[in-house]
């Protein structure tokens, strides 16, 4: 009886509701839905797919040296096809190449080319992962399937990428090296990246007795020879990018005269300093 009687009260209140309003309110109301629903398209973010370039600088796993690169047992551990899935199970992240260089030591640079579920913020025209925005030189996290990542954004598809490649030739010297040391480098030995890619090849080499400085007893100073040591000259073809007028090696080498460079063959580790650059016909250009 009682339910009865205030469903009863109820549809007399919307009786009275609906006599108060008027075909002005109604198209206010539709004009406001409308309004919201114009709002909620403008500010909606469309997901697509971009591929990105990201630099490994660090992980869980208590290497936080920001910048470095990680330790090879880190980089051994990232895969093509390698995947994220967000908590619903969508996948929103997939490696489609891990590129890998030689560090020395126990590192290694390591580069993944990912294909990253994005969305483009309407409002500020902005790519976003992760509700992050997805820039060069951003930073960006990664749970793939067997590592946890934080690397550095180096190339996203569609933004402007000002790198351009290309082959040089240098001349460089590695002075005070061990006989052992001069003889280990070989002519026509490469180096590689993984998986594969050659980056630079030695072309020709000179292993000459190193030059020491010595002081007489009246104080002279004389350029000598040094029987235990020698200086190794060697001509180097490499693949370098092109930024800035600035030409890079392992992609973030400075390539200039009297610039110490680190090689890494098979079977040497080796250092030495550009003295002239030529460019592939022989032309020297600094």
């Amino acid at each position: 009886m009682t339910f009865s009687k205030s469903k009863q009260i109820f549809w007399q209140k919307i009786g009275r509701l609906r006599k108060k309003i008027g075909v002005f309110e109604i198209l206010i109301g539709f004009l406001i839905l409308i309004g919201l629903g114009w709002v909620m398209l403008k500010t909606r973010s469309k997901e697509n797919w971009v591929k990105a370039e990201v630099r490994v600088v660090s992980t869980s796993t208590g290497w936080t040296y920001a910048g470095n690169a990680p330790p090879y047992w880190v980089g051994e551990s990232f895969r093509d096809e390698d995947q994220e899935f967000d908590s619903s199970g969508k996948l929103i992240a997939e490696v489609l190449n891990v590129k890998k260089l030689e560090l020395g030591g126990e590192s290694k640079d390591v580069y993944l080319t990912c294909n990253l579920r994005v969305s483009k913020n309407r409002k500020t025209g902005k790519l976003e992962f992760k509700h992050k925005p997805l820039e060069i030189g951003g930073s960006v996290q990664l749970h793939l399937s067997n590592s946890y990542v934080y690397g550095l954004v180096t190339f996203v598809e569609g933004l402007k990428d000002e790198r351009k490649e290309k082959e040089l030739i240098i001349e460089a010297i590695w002075m005070n090296a061990f006989p052992c040391q001069a003889e280990a480098i070989p002519i026509g030995g490469k180096i590689e990246n993984e998986p594969g890619e050659v980056i630079a090849e030695i072309l020709d080499k000179k292993i000459e007795l190193a030059e020491i400085a010595v002081t007489t007893d009246r104080g002279e100073v004389l350029a000598r020879k040094n029987p235990t040591k020698r200086d190794v000259t060697l001509k180097i073809k490499m693949k370098v990018k092109e930024q800035g007028g600035v030409w890079y090696f392992y992609e973030h080498k400075k390539v200039k005269v009297g610039e110490g460079i680190s090689l890494y063959l098979p079977g040497i580790d080796f250092h030495p300093m550009i003295k002239e650059i030529f460019d592939l016909e022989g032309n020297k250009l600094y």
